[in-house]
């Protein structure tokens, strides 16, 4: 008889790994070095945070177990923060996350945590332990363990450290250096055996260092041959593999705020992911784990609550048929067979790539989540006779999918997709103000993934034709220099979308009253009337009167207009000197509005605003100024358009000097001056 036994014993190779990193971040033990930090209120990385996190120290170690013979990850975190503000006391409120599969979890196995406060010269402490943690389910895939440190308030310094234990040496998680809050100091460390072999990827805008060194180690393998019955032989068999230590770190990085012009502003976080490629253990054949997007298209055709979903489509035959029969058209069968669902199942606000009931269900009963109501037109079109299919995507309160981050997870939407006169049209029957090729704003964001057969392929979802609003507004000036207007404004497409929202689905006229009030100095606003329909294009309508209180300046014989109304802009959103996230306008638009001043009697015009034009280079973005004075009336035509939706941080100053010469020239005024015996 024999039985193995499993030692593992590793090289002393602990000298070697340290001094090649030569760099490495000098964290100060737990409890240590707090004294310091509880004296200070400000730090120079930033004097307005209201926190900072000192240190965020982690490891993930994937390490042999002795004792059941098998390879398991051990996950390590301390991390220290200085509250500033009573507002950075929310920092107090941590969570760790913990993962699972089936009856397989991560286990939180060590944990602690200690705030310390100044009273009266000394460091007094408080801790709690890990029965102070309270986890919460947040998916089958997710729990987290949840806690609050104790007693922190403004001037306190909190860190906490913990130990996972997990048995996913699969699947590596991502380590983020950046947070709404500065850090002085971030190092993450993964130890990864030879048999493993994972690509890694930096992503974010701050500058993360990386390192990389190796160790030699050994496992043993002992067994006992048994050769009488009280004696026998122990032999021993070494088994040499190298570990690689990959140590990644950062210092000074700033917290991650939100500018203006950006999309989900996670998609520009600092971070570090890990993507397993394949195993390769002594003795077997090497496994691969890396996907490919064929072999993900695959996947999603035959899950049951996607693909499968789309082959059981009889229940919708009797009624589509007869919906399209007198239509030869593909483009009027599939605007009616669109209307037809979109008002036939109503969306639940939930957002999903699977269909959580069957999509025969959401129809009879008028509701489903967002994979239900879409696969379901997928399906209707393809009874209708048209080249339908699903395309998942990640909108944009999820952030970006990646080319080369192959994984379903990332979608948590689809939408239909249609082949029609060589081009592809995207619908979206959750939205209630969406037509063909106009899709809710919250489905542009980037790229999405078609999912058919013979044509599993990326599309570009951001709109190429520009969607336009034009105003029309009659500015009076009396006798006695009172300024009031009449304003007609129409909105098409992705403007009419967003104005549609604004007006229909919040379902305030009393707040929207108000806001068209504060465009004119807070004046008197009358006789609102709003209308909107879908075809040909989306248009939303708004009329109203207002009257403009401080609607110009009075020195004395000599009167000064700025024109616009308030409806033009005034101030440039990018006011700072430099920036390092993409501004993001979502869809090319082109603003027009025209202005006729009926001037006073009484009053010679002095001086009118010059035409102006400019623009950025390759049309990327235009502005034009006309002027044509008739008498006492002054006609301004004026035109916006941005043409490009995505600009790098490198065109930054570009289009910040674009905005500038906007606001110049929007502020130009129109001179009076009182007539001589008036």
């Amino acid at each position: 008889m024999r039985k193995q036994l499993f030692v593992l014993a590793l090289a002393a190779m602990v000298s070697v790994n340290f001094t090649l990193f030569a760099q490495q971040p000098d964290i100060p033990k737990y409890g240590r070095d707090i004294e310091e930090h509880l004296n200070k209120s400000v730090y120079q990385i930033d004097s307005s945070a209201n926190a900072v996190v000192l240190f965020d120290k982690g490891v993930s170690s994937i390490r042999y177990d002795k004792e059941n013979g098998y390879f398991y990850l051990e996950i390590t975190r301390h991390k220290r923060v200085k509250v500033l503000t009573k507002e950075g006391v929310k920092w107090a409120d941590e969570s760790i996350p913990l993962y699972k599969s089936g009856t397989t979890k991560e286990r939180l196995s060590r944990f602690q945590a200690t705030t310390y406060n100044l009273e009266n010269g000394k460091v007094k402490s408080e801790k709690i332990n890990l029965r102070s943690v309270i986890e919460e389910e947040v998916s089958d895939k997710l729990d987290y363990a949840k806690f609050t440190m104790p007693q922190v308030k403004e001037g306190s310094v909190f860190e906490f450290s913990y130990t996972v234990v997990s048995e996913f040496t699969y699947s590596l998680q991502p380590w983020v250096f950046q947070s709404e809050i500065p850090t002085l100091v971030s190092f993450y460390t993964v130890v990864i055996p030879e048999y493993y072999i994972y690509n890694h990827r930096l992503s974010g805008y701050e500058n993360i260092r990386q390192e990389k060194t190796k160790s030699a180690e050994i496992i043993t393998f002992s067994s006992f041959q048994r050769e009488q019955k009280n004696t026998g032989n122990v032999s021993s068999q070494n088994v040499k593999y190298e570990t690689e230590w990959q140590m990644y770190y950062g210092y000074d990085i700033p917290a991650l705020r939100y500018e203006p012009f950006t999309d989900n502003i996670n998609n520009y976080i600092s971070r570090v992911d890990f993507e397993l490629q394949y195993t390769r253990f002594p003795g077997q054949i090497h496994k691969s784990y890396a996907l490919d997007w064929n072999t993900a298209t695959r996947t999603l055709l035959e899950h049951i609550n996607f693909g499968r979903e789309l082959e059981n489509t009889g229940f919708l035959k009797e009624e589509i048929t007869s919906l399209v029969a007198n239509k030869t058209d593909n483009v009027q069968k599939m605007l009616e067979v669109y209307s037809q669902i979109n008002k036939k199942i109503k969306w639940n606000n939930r957002y999903s790539l699977f269909a959580d009931n069957r999509i025969r269900k959401a129809y009879s009963e008028g509701s489903g989540n967002s994979a239900e109501v879409n696969l379901c037109l997928v399906a209707a079109l393809r009874e209708a006779g048209l080249d339908a299919f699903p395309i998942a995507l990640s909108t944009r309160s999820n952030g970006l999918v990646h080319e080369w981050e192959v994984s379903l997870g990332k979608f948590n939407h689809v939408i239909a997709g249609a082949y029609l006169n060589g081009n592809i049209v995207t619908m979206d029957a959750t939205g209630n103000y969406s037509v063909p090729n106009i899709l809710p704003l919250e489905c542009l964001n980037g790229k999405a993934r078609i999912v058919a057969p013979n044509r599993s392929e990326w599309i570009d979802l951001d709109p190429k034709a520009a969607s336009r609003s034009n105003c029309m507004v009659q500015v009076s000036v009396d006798t006695s220099l009172n300024v009031s207007c009449s304003v007609n404004e129409l909105y098409y497409n992705y403007q009419a979308l967003n104005k549609y929202n604004r007006i229909f689905v919040d379902n305030n006229p009393e707040t929207f009253q108000k806001s068209l009030s504060a465009k004119h100095n807070n004046g008197s606003v009358e006789n609102v009337k709003t209308s909107h329909t879908l075809t040909p294009v989306p248009q939303v309508k708004v009329i109203y009167n207002a009257e403009i209180p401080n609607g110009l300046i009075s020195r004395g014989d000599m009167v000064y207009i700025t024109p616009g109304a308030g409806l033009l802009p005034t101030e440039n959103p990018f006011v700072s000197g430099t920036r390092k996230l993409p501004m993001n306008f979502h869809y090319p638009f082109i603003d027009n509005y025209m202005f006729v001043y009926k001037l006073p009697q009484g009053y010679e015009i002095q001086e009118v605003p010059q035409n102006v034009r400019f623009s950025l280079p390759d049309g990327k973005a235009n502005y034009v100024k006309n002027v044509l004075v008739n008498g006492n009336d002054v006609t301004m035509n004026f035109s916006i358009s941005i043409m490009q939706t995505l600009f790098l941080p490198e065109e930054y100053a570009q289009v910040k000097e674009f905005f500038d010469q906007l606001i110049s020239a929007n502020s130009q005024m129109i001179v009076l001056k009182k007539s001589a015996g008036k």
